[in-house]
């Protein structure tokens, strides 16, 4: 090869080694005293350099370190050209400022909290240039937002929030974000709740949802019945043993605390429907009134692809656990249709008395589910709540026993009531379905109101169940002073009871069937009830 050419090619490749060595960027600072004033330093790499800045105002400078002041607030770009012409070498560098940001545009609030109506307030008293549209985003930290210059939250549970305002005018964008801390003393409760499903065929291994209600301070214990526990929202555990587990969740806070049970069957003890099927549990939001907390506890093996709650007043909702105040008072259906991938859609319902003066407690709630084989019934437990006494009602044959099997005379539609007591956390709770064992299949459920603890108890809301009655008879809703039994010829028959939290429980075992007439004196009153011994 000609040896000039050689070297020709040899400074060429060295010139454009170097001039991919060429680089430039640029910084600046604001003067603290004038925020339109701008002192721009070039970060070249080497020296020799040519400089060119252009700002979009129409100013050009050829300083390696210009000050420039901008006229009016704005959105600039600054654009830097660096040249060595014995080197061949260039290089630029552009940029957008915001003008009239730093100084002008300052996001700033502060709350007034209203304890009479559990809101908080938000005062926006930023800086910012009025002669731009300004945006004002809000989030409060537990999942809502807002646009409102000064909103006002209300927040569903006490607690500690990160709460961020950000500032926008097309022009600036900055935001500020405080912790606050809400509590109402109303408000300072938690309510525990979690469902489970199955991970597995065998019934071992279960995957544990949180739904607790509770301040975003909370923590959560879980006691998987087995001698295991664990510290977490969510569980997933594994049982090694086949059998029947009483698993707690515990809520706590600095606000409250809470905790819930209910029973999970392992392995051969499991007798979860090996096709999907809807059910679901409620809880009050508030010891009376007509708002709900929905629970979906359907069974499926298959991944759920919808669900479908119709309230029964024409208000439906496809949240997963959703919370309802029904109209006003009366007998609702309620139903929840769940669709799977694999098979056809199922539904449950229950009928619903929602009333404002009804009292359900919301320490615990009765549940339990049938298994059902032709004639023959396995029931099972699975109640939510801390409770220690419980009773199911067959008609004419009552148990005591936690998960009996009832072999039924004939087919037809069934009745069964299932009821849970605890006089340490005022827990009553009592739950009826309606089972069609010509076709095995639950017709409907339904909650029965059974009070807690209350400070005064309407004396036309005293009632008994179940009537006739076999072995138990249970009075709700009584302030009882003095009670009195009688047969049909009007002889008093002495009776046992137990009387815990309104609720008073009679031993009827001993009674020969016929027709007796029990009388209660309750606050200064006496009502009577026939009661029929079967």
């Amino acid at each position: 090869m000609n040896r000039f050419l050689l070297t020709v090619l040899l400074f060429a490749l060295l010139t454009n080694l170097y001039a991919q060595n060429c680089t430039v960027y640029f910084s600046y600072t604001i003067d603290q005293d004038n925020n339109y004033r701008y002192y721009f330093v070039a970060h070249p790499q080497g020296q020799n350099y040519s400089y060119l800045w252009k700002f979009s105002d129409g100013v050009i400078s050829t300083e390696p370190q210009p000050v420039h002041i901008f006229t009016a607030p704005g959105k600039y770009s600054v654009s830097l050209t660096i040249t060595d012409d014995y080197n061949n070498c260039s290089a630029n560098y552009s940029s957008y400022l915001f003008v009239g940001c730093e100084g002008d545009f300052i996001p700033s609030f502060y709350t007034v909290i209203d304890t009479n109506q559990k809101t908080v307030s938000f005062i926006n008293n930023s800086k910012y240039n009025s002669e731009f549209p300004t945006y004002f985003m809000w989030n409060f930290g537990d999942g809502d937002t807002s646009m409102q210059k000064n909103p006002i939250h209300t927040y569903s549970h006490p607690g500690v929030y990160k709460v961020n305002l950000t500032l926008d005018n097309e022009l600036c964008v900055d935001s500020i974000t405080k912790v606050i801390n809400t509590r109402f003393p109303d408000q300072d409760t938690c309510k525990a709740m979690f469902s489970f499903i199955s991970q597995d065929t065998l019934f071992d291994t279960f995957s544990f949802v949180n739904l607790s209600d509770a301040p975003n301070d909370a923590y959560y214990f879980w006691d998987f019945g087995d001698g295991i526990t664990y510290q977490g929202y969510n569980a997933i555990h594994q049982y090694m043993q086949d059998g029947i587990y009483k698993v707690v969740l515990k809520v706590n806070s600095v606000f409250c605390n809470d905790s819930v049970q209910t029973y999970v069957y392992t392995g051969q003890k499991a007798w979860y429907p090996d096709t999907p099927q809807a059910f679901f549990s409620l809880k009050p939001v508030l010891a009376k009134g007509l708002t709900y907390k929905f629970y979906d506890f359907s069974y499926s093996q298959d991944t759920l692809s919808a669900r479908l709650w119709d309230f029964g007043d024409n208000s439906f909702s496809t949240y997963q656990n959703p919370t309802h105040t029904f109209p006003s008072d009366g007998l609702y259906i309620v139903k929840l249709k769940i669709y799977s991938q694999n098979t056809d859609s199922t539904v449950y319902k229950i009928l619903f008395p929602a009333y404002t003066d009804s009292t359900y407690s919301t320490t615990c709630s009765a549940l339990f589910f049938p298994e059902i084989n032709n004639l023959t019934v396995h029931y099972h437990d699975i109640s939510i709540g801390q409770y220690s006494d419980y009773h199911w009602y067959f008609g004419i044959y009552e148990s005591d026993d936690h998960d009996p099997v009832v072999n039924y005379d004939d087919d037809g539609i069934h009745e069964v009531a299932f009821a849970i007591f605890n006089g340490n956390n005022n827990c009553s709770s009592m739950y009826k379905m309606w089972l069609d064992l010509t076709t095995g299949q639950i017709l409907y459920g339904k909650p029965v109101p059974i009070p807690s603890s209350n400070n005064y108890v309407a004396e036309s809301k005293i009632s008994i169940f179940p009537n006739p009655v076999h072995d138990r008879l249970v009075v709700i809703n009584a302030q009882i002073d003095h009670i009195q039994l009688y047969n049909a010829v009007g002889k008093l028959i002495p009776i046992e009871f137990v009387y815990n939290n309104n609720v008073l429980i009679l031993n009827t075992e001993h009674l020969i069937k016929g027709v007796y007439f029990l009388r209660i004196y309750s606050k200064g009153s006496v009502h009577n009830f026939k009661v029929i011994k079967n």
